[in-house]
């Protein structure tokens, strides 16, 4: 199964004033054995123009972020902290990932995915995210 769809991604960071940030994008969903891919090319607004960014999502357990052109994954796992290599134009960077929440409602026809995570750097706290995700068919 794999089929192209309407992406609508909404999230709001603490360090954006609680302030959303809404992109609507089309893309490819699919299914491969237990996991969801979503599938879509990044725009101008989220500063990773030109690539392609992959979310694997398993259950209501684990999301793994992957972009293409970039040598960084961030996996997030209910209940766990992971850590993950990020590289922008300042270097390279390790942040930890703590994950609040993963509220998966995705079927073959689309759907939501919603999750929650903080990210820290040092073990400092960097930043408090939330993403609600509505996937459907063109």
């Amino acid at each position: 199964m794999k089929k192209d769809v309407l992406i609508n991604i909404k999230s709001i960071s603490q360090n954006d004033s609680d302030e959303p940030v809404e992109i609507f994008t089309k893309g490819k969903f699919s299914r491969l054995r237990d996991a969801y891919y979503i599938r879509y090319m990044e725009s101008d607004e989220s500063g990773f123009v030109g690539q392609t960014t992959t979310l694997k999502v398993e259950g209501n357990r684990k999301v793994t972020l992957s972009r293409s052109k970039a040598e960084e994954s961030m996996v997030m796992e209910s209940g766990k902290r992971n850590v993950c290599r990020y590289v922008l134009p300042e270097g390279e960077f390790y942040f930890g990932i703590q994950t609040d929440y993963i509220v998966n409602e995705l079927t073959d026809l689309g759907g939501k995915l919603k999750f929650a995570y903080s990210l820290d750097m040092n073990s400092e706290p960097v930043n408090q995210i939330k993403i609600d995700i509505k996937v459907r068919e063109v």
